[in-house]
């Protein structure tokens, strides 16, 4: 073999690095991570004392601590489902350059999943160069001896986790059976009892109450049931009372058993009756989640569209089942369909269609139920004398101007008195107080009177002048008013006969009656005795007036 010269290759060496030109060694970026299983471990600093270890162990190691995450108390039952926890895995993984580790004070508050922390441990590792270190020993996985410890104490948090539930689970379970609750109530509950965060809640046995948000619930319940929108109920919380709930948040609550005053926790076999206030009857209930029957029952949170208001309100005469709405994209044509009977039916009436559509079919049925203009004075009348006094406020008025009246007569004669007669001063200034003080008192009776007075003639005109167009608000009014409508003169829906398109109804609100002009010439009607038209004035005098003026 040939001799190599390797002098010749001394040219080619990398210089030697001189005391001031020596590498610094990098100082490696670490972000710890501090957590705890209740809001109790906050209170009680343990999330203080997690932050001061990590810094400590930082500092003592010549890290770089970027931040520290996490500080909330989430519990360890899964990796993912916790918010900080994929925050920080999020953050470790997409940062550039990459973190050196994560460093935790105790292994148990990363995770006590177990097998899946081990997982995730090892692909952090070997896959994305992000190491685990427990502050509080120095255990790290960048070692393979620091890596095994670091997963058995993973695995003793798992079964720690396991042990303790084994021990607590069935003392739950017999508390949840015997109708208390765990944990935080839904909305519009307090919790007292032993163990609350707020001191002034604390007593030594359970209690779930009511509080102010879950008084306007009942009521906002009870809009649900009469079939207002989720929306609708949503804006009228905020305008009432200010309190914000989202559309989803309602149909999470219509949906949950604890406003009926049912318990239905994972832990037990059936559902239990529990110890607190229902806000929301078993009937109701099942009326606004129609789980009884869901070929016949109608739905209540559906949202719908303005063209075509009777989805989920009209019925199919056939089958029972509720009619769905849709709309042909290509077309731009709105149908109902029955999904069991597969029939279609348009909504509105198209110029090459033969048939008229159900929603045209819905507004002359409605217009038979619609008060004829001539009759609106004598009904506005009939109606204020029922419910709001009519003439008697008027009366009431009129004595009040007539005691008044006297009170000026009795100031002046006293006036004449003290002015010409040399009537005391003393005496003068208690009886003119007097006077003043019984001028004020009906004054402020009066201008009540008066008030109520036109406030009720208003809403009374409202309501007659909507019966008199109830048919014309329904074509002209948006989604949420059509659907009031509806609701009011037909209370339990109506049918569609799929055979001749005809709407059939279950029940009419007593308030409205059906024109007579329609079947019965006026001259006939006119030959009625005051005896055959009495029913009418009977059942008109006034008995749903409250509905007309709050629902509409």
């Amino acid at each position: 073999m040939q001799e190599v010269n390797l002098e010749r290759f001394n040219g080619f060496m990398k210089p030697k690095a001189t005391a001031n030109q020596a590498v610094q060694p990098e100082r490696k970026r670490i972000i710890g991570y501090t957590r705890v299983s209740t809001k109790r471990q906050i209170e009680g600093y343990s999330i203080e004392e997690q932050d001061r270890c990590i810094r400590e162990f930082a500092a003592a190691n010549n890290y770089e601590l970027i931040s520290i995450q996490g500080g909330k108390y989430e519990s360890a039952k899964g990796d993912f489902t916790r918010k900080e926890f994929k925050t920080l895995y999020d953050t470790v993984t997409k940062m550039r350059p990459k973190p050196y580790a994560i460093a935790i004070k105790f292994i148990s508050r990363f995770s006590r999943s177990g097998g899946g922390a081990i997982g995730l441990v090892e692909d952090l590792v070997t896959n994305k160069g992000i190491h685990l270190m427990e502050a509080s020993t120095g255990i790290s996985t960048a070692t393979e001896d620091g890596k095994f410890q670091i997963f058995d104490k993973l695995l003793e948090a798992a079964k720690e986790n396991k042990q303790r539930l084994e021990r607590t689970l069935p003392g739950m379970k017999s508390l949840l059976e015997a109708g208390n609750w765990l944990g935080r109530p839904p909305y519009g509950y307090d919790t007292y009892g032993k163990r609350v965060i707020d001191g002034d809640k604390l007593r030594g046995k359970q209690k779930i109450v009511l509080n102010e948000q879950g008084k306007h619930l009942k009521e906002a319940w009870q809009w649900k049931v009469l079939g207002w929108s989720d929306s609708a109920i949503s804006k009228e919380l905020k305008i009432r009372y200010g309190m914000k709930l989202s559309v989803c948040r309602l149909g999470y609550i219509w949906s949950n058993p604890f406003y009926a005053g049912v318990s239905r926790n994972s832990l037990l076999d059936h559902p239990v009756k529990g110890n607190w206030e229902a806000i929301v009857s078993e009937e109701d209930f099942f009326k606004v989640n129609y789980r009884e029957d869901p070929l016949k029952a109608r739905s209540y949170n559906t949202e719908g569209k303005a063209e075509y208001p009777l989805a989920h309100f009209a019925v199919c005469a056939k089958c029972g089942r509720v009619l769905v709405g849709y709309t042909n994209k290509k077309k731009g044509i709105h149908y109902y369909k029955c999904k069991t009977c597969k029939k279609n039916y348009n909504a509105d009436t198209l110029a090459h269609s033969r048939n008229k559509g159900i929603n045209d079919i819905f507004a002359e049925m409605l217009s038979q139920y619609s008060l004829e203009e001539r009759f609106k004075a004598p009904m506005i009348d009939m109606v204020r004398e029922a419910l709001c006094g009519g003439n008697k406020v008027e009366e009431c008025i009129r004595a009040i101007d007539k005691q008044l009246a006297e009170i000026k007569t009795k100031e002046e004669a006293l006036d004449d008195k003290y002015l010409f007669e040399g009537f005391p001063k003393e005496k003068y200034d208690t009886m003119t107080a007097k006077l003043n003080t019984e001028k004020a008192r009906l004054q402020v009776e009066k201008d009540e009177l008066l008030k109520k007075s036109s406030n009720s003639y208003e809403e009374v005109e409202n309501a007659i002048d909507t019966i008199c167009k109830t048919h014309i608000y329904w074509k002209l009014e948006d989604l949420e008013t059509k659907k009031r409508i509806q609701e009011l003169v037909f209370p339990q829906g109506i049918l569609i006969n799929p055979e001749n398109r005809e709407v059939l109804t279950h029940e009419t609100n007593p308030f409205f009656v059906k024109n007579p002009c329609n079947s019965i010439s006026c001259e006939e009607e006119k030959e009625k005795s005051k005896v055959e038209n009495q029913p009418y004035s009977q059942s008109v005098a006034g008995m749903r007036i409250e509905l007309m003026t709050s629902g509409l």
